[in-house]
Protein backbone atom coordinates (compact mmCIF):
# COMPACT_ATOMS: atom_id res chain seq x y z
CA UNK A 1 0.00 0.00 0.00
CA UNK A 2 1.57 3.26 -1.00
CA UNK A 3 -1.24 5.81 -1.00
CA UNK A 4 -1.73 5.90 2.75
CA UNK A 5 -1.74 9.34 4.28
CA UNK A 6 -0.95 9.40 7.99
CA UNK A 7 -1.02 12.75 9.74
CA UNK A 8 0.08 13.22 13.36
CA UNK A 9 -0.45 16.33 15.44
CA UNK A 10 -0.40 17.31 19.10
CA UNK A 11 -2.57 19.62 21.10
CA UNK A 12 -0.85 22.72 22.45
CA UNK A 13 1.34 21.93 25.45
CA UNK A 14 1.28 18.15 24.95
CA UNK A 15 4.65 16.43 24.67
CA UNK A 16 5.28 13.44 22.44
CA UNK A 17 4.60 10.32 24.53
CA UNK A 18 6.58 8.24 22.00
CA UNK A 19 8.41 8.99 18.74
CA UNK A 20 6.04 9.64 15.84
CA UNK A 21 7.65 6.77 13.91
CA UNK A 22 6.10 4.35 16.44
CA UNK A 23 2.63 5.74 15.80
CA UNK A 24 3.13 5.90 12.04
CA UNK A 25 4.44 2.30 11.94
CA UNK A 26 1.48 0.96 13.93
CA UNK A 27 -1.10 2.82 11.85
CA UNK A 28 0.57 1.75 8.60
CA UNK A 29 0.77 -1.90 9.75
CA UNK A 30 -2.95 -1.97 10.60
CA UNK A 31 -3.93 -0.32 7.32
CA UNK A 32 -1.72 -2.72 5.35
CA UNK A 33 -3.07 -5.76 7.20
CA UNK A 34 -6.60 -4.71 6.26
CA UNK A 35 -5.68 -3.63 2.71
CA UNK A 36 -6.74 -0.03 3.24
CA UNK A 37 -5.32 3.10 1.66
CA UNK A 38 -7.31 5.29 4.03
CA UNK A 39 -6.24 8.65 5.36
CA UNK A 40 -5.67 8.55 9.12
CA UNK A 41 -5.20 11.61 11.26
CA UNK A 42 -3.87 11.07 14.80
CA UNK A 43 -4.29 13.78 17.42
CA UNK A 44 -2.23 13.36 20.58
CA UNK A 45 -4.11 15.22 23.26
CA UNK A 46 -4.42 15.64 27.00
CA UNK A 47 -6.89 14.21 29.48
CA UNK A 48 -9.18 17.22 29.42
CA UNK A 49 -9.49 17.22 25.65
CA UNK A 50 -10.12 13.51 25.29
CA UNK A 51 -12.70 13.70 28.06
CA UNK A 52 -14.45 16.53 26.20
CA UNK A 53 -14.41 14.55 22.95
CA UNK A 54 -15.71 11.45 24.73
CA UNK A 55 -18.52 13.48 26.29
CA UNK A 56 -19.36 15.30 23.07
CA UNK A 57 -19.30 12.37 20.67
CA UNK A 58 -20.02 9.33 22.88
CA UNK A 59 -22.07 10.83 25.69
CA UNK A 60 -19.56 9.42 28.18
CA UNK A 61 -18.10 11.94 30.61
CA UNK A 62 -14.76 10.35 31.45
CA UNK A 63 -11.16 10.22 30.31
CA UNK A 64 -10.40 7.37 27.93
CA UNK A 65 -7.21 6.18 26.24
CA UNK A 66 -8.22 6.45 22.58
CA UNK A 67 -11.18 7.43 20.43
CA UNK A 68 -11.88 6.55 16.80
CA UNK A 69 -13.88 8.56 14.29
CA UNK A 70 -14.30 6.60 11.02
CA UNK A 71 -14.69 8.56 7.80
CA UNK A 72 -16.43 5.76 5.87
CA UNK A 73 -13.58 5.59 3.35
CA UNK A 74 -11.19 3.21 5.12
CA UNK A 75 -9.69 5.85 7.39
CA UNK A 76 -10.65 8.58 9.82
CA UNK A 77 -9.47 10.38 12.90
CA UNK A 78 -7.91 9.04 16.08
CA UNK A 79 -7.60 10.92 19.37
CA UNK A 80 -4.88 9.43 21.57
CA UNK A 81 -4.55 10.49 25.22
CA UNK A 82 -0.87 11.16 25.93
CA UNK A 83 -1.34 10.85 29.70
CA UNK A 84 -2.86 7.38 29.55
CA UNK A 85 0.01 5.81 27.58
CA UNK A 86 2.67 5.61 30.34
CA UNK A 87 0.10 4.72 33.00
CA UNK A 88 -1.29 1.81 31.00
CA UNK A 89 2.17 0.72 29.89
CA UNK A 90 3.21 0.36 33.54
CA UNK A 91 -0.05 -1.40 34.41
CA UNK A 92 0.42 -3.95 31.63
CA UNK A 93 4.18 -4.30 32.13
CA UNK A 94 5.39 -3.15 28.75
CA UNK A 95 6.89 -0.08 27.11
CA UNK A 96 5.14 3.17 26.29
CA UNK A 97 5.98 2.48 22.64
CA UNK A 98 4.13 -0.82 22.71
CA UNK A 99 1.14 0.76 24.46
CA UNK A 100 0.90 3.63 21.97
CA UNK A 101 1.27 1.23 19.04
CA UNK A 102 -1.41 -1.07 20.45
CA UNK A 103 -3.84 1.83 20.95
CA UNK A 104 -3.23 2.95 17.36
CA UNK A 105 -3.75 -0.55 15.94
CA UNK A 106 -6.89 -0.96 18.04
CA UNK A 107 -8.22 2.38 16.86
CA UNK A 108 -7.44 1.79 13.17
CA UNK A 109 -9.35 -1.49 13.36
CA UNK A 110 -12.31 0.50 14.71
CA UNK A 111 -11.95 2.92 11.79
CA UNK A 112 -12.20 -0.08 9.47
CA UNK A 113 -15.34 -1.51 11.06
CA UNK A 114 -14.10 -3.83 13.80
CA UNK A 115 -15.97 -3.61 17.07
CA UNK A 116 -15.93 -5.22 20.49
CA UNK A 117 -19.10 -4.03 22.15
CA UNK A 118 -21.59 -6.51 20.66
CA UNK A 119 -20.41 -9.69 22.27
CA UNK A 120 -17.50 -11.89 23.10
CA UNK A 121 -17.12 -13.29 19.56
CA UNK A 122 -16.47 -9.83 18.08
CA UNK A 123 -14.17 -8.95 20.96
CA UNK A 124 -12.15 -12.15 20.48
CA UNK A 125 -11.86 -11.65 16.71
CA UNK A 126 -10.66 -8.10 17.16
CA UNK A 127 -8.12 -9.13 19.80
CA UNK A 128 -6.69 -11.84 17.53
CA UNK A 129 -6.31 -9.33 14.69
CA UNK A 130 -4.68 -6.78 17.00
CA UNK A 131 -2.13 -9.30 18.20
CA UNK A 132 -1.35 -10.46 14.64
CA UNK A 133 -0.64 -6.89 13.61
CA UNK A 134 1.39 -6.11 16.73
CA UNK A 135 3.44 -9.28 16.21
CA UNK A 136 4.06 -8.26 12.58
CA UNK A 137 5.84 -5.09 13.78
CA UNK A 138 7.79 -6.90 16.49
CA UNK A 139 5.75 -5.73 19.47
CA UNK A 140 4.48 -8.96 20.97
CA UNK A 141 2.59 -8.90 24.23
CA UNK A 142 4.62 -9.86 27.32
CA UNK A 143 4.53 -13.61 27.78
CA UNK A 144 3.15 -14.19 24.25
CA UNK A 145 4.87 -16.80 22.13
Amino acid sequence: MSKQDIEISRSRGIKRPVPYRVIRSAVRAALNAEHSDGHVSVLICGRGEIRRLNREFRDTDRVTDVLSFPDGNGGGDIALCAGKIPVQARRFGHSAAREAAYLCVHSVLHLLGYDHVNGEEERAAMRVREEEIMNSIGLKRQGAK
